[in-house]
């Protein structure tokens, strides 16, 4: 890659995991992250509604494999949790 495409997409190469806790449906903050993560050069897996904090940390030790995991919650809060 070009020094101006990794300027541009300063997350590539990084895998990030984009968790959704709570019972409420509400999941459109964490799609927001998650195509930001994208657009900025991120693969980023999304685990989908629902889960609790305990599947979202399962799930990035044995299906993502991941340095780096979020999660979005109602109450307007990001946690990060790096390795």
């Amino acid at each position: 890659m070009s020094d101006d495409n990794n300027k541009a997409r300063p997350l590539a190469g990084k895998r990030i995991l984009v968790g959704k806790p709570g019972l409420d449906g509400h999941d459109i903050g964490a799609k927001i992250v998650a195509l930001t993560l994208r657009d900025a050069g991120a693969e980023v897996i999304y685990t989908g509604l629902r889960r609790s904090p305990q599947q979202i940390a399962r799930w990035r030790w044995t299906k993502a494999s991941t340095r780096w995991a979020s999660a979005s919650s109602r109450a307007a809060t990001r946690n990060w949790w790096p390795t």
